[in-house]
């Protein structure tokens, strides 16, 4: 059970990083 709760954690972190990861990307590129 302790090693579904990690991997549902670091899938949680992932997922919320691939969210964030267009808006970073977009923010860099309209950097000038």
């Amino acid at each position: 059970m302790e090693l579904l709760g990690f991997i549902a954690l670091f899938y949680i972190i992932v997922w919320s990083f691939v969210e964030k990861l267009p808006k970073l990307i977009g923010k860099i590129n309209a950097t000038p």
